[in-house]
């Protein structure tokens, strides 16, 4: 049974930045915020209503943030390697800038409330970036743009509620200000798979 990219994503993710421990206590956050982004798969790895089954703190999202930018910038630049599809290959270059960006003011923030910065990848989302570089042509393309869709779906949703549920202003505001971007990657995504599976 095939683990789709939402389900990675709080099952892994979240369990690496569980994990992230601050680098001092001068700037403790103990606020959180309900994280709904986990869905459950059938056996055919589909993507079935998401459900809420936790709870992310704030220093838990921004590690969470930052380790979804180093995905996407990982398995597009794969894209960029592997890719003859031109429209593949721009929205690549698209996430690659956009969240090489993002990643920037998360860092930031990160190291402005005094927490670690994550500095790997958690294993499950390795395997799965290692999963797509064994696969080429339309096979690789496919399924570039399928985790791309289902794993900005799930990032909306978690984005979304930590604008408005997070503790701390300036994660709200940073939440808040990604959405638009992820929309549009969603939107892009969505487009580029419909491309691809149109004969």
């Amino acid at each position: 049974m095939k683990a789709n990219f939402v389900f990675l994503l709080t099952a892994a993710i979240f369990l690496a930045a569980c994990n992230t421990k601050p680098a001092s206590n001068s700037n403790d956050n103990t606020g959180s915020a309900t994280s709904d982004t986990t869905a459950k798969a059938d056996t055919a790895g589909k993507l079935n209503t998401p459900a809420p089954v936790a709870v992310i703190s704030d220093t838990q999202f921004l590690a969470t943030a930052y380790n979804i930018g180093l995905f996407e910038i990982k398995i597009s630049k794969l894209a960029l390697q592997k890719s003859s599809d031109k429209n593949v290959k721009t929205f690549a270059a698209m996430i690659i800038h956009d969240h090489t960006a993002a990643n920037i003011n998360v860092k930031a923030l990160l190291l402005k409330k005094n927490y670690a910065v994550p500095v790997e990848l958690p294993a499950d989302l390795m395997d799965k970036a290692k999963e797509l570089s064994a696969l080429n042509g339309n096979d690789f393309d496919k399924k570039y743009a399928t985790i791309n869709v289902d794993g900005h779906k799930g990032a909306i949703v978690l984005f979304t509620r930590v604008s408005t549920e997070g503790k701390d202003a300036d994660v709200r505001q940073l939440a808040a200000s990604e959405i638009p971007t992820l929309q549009k990657h969603e939107e892009h995504a969505q487009k580029l798979l419909t491309e691809i599976t149109t004969p």
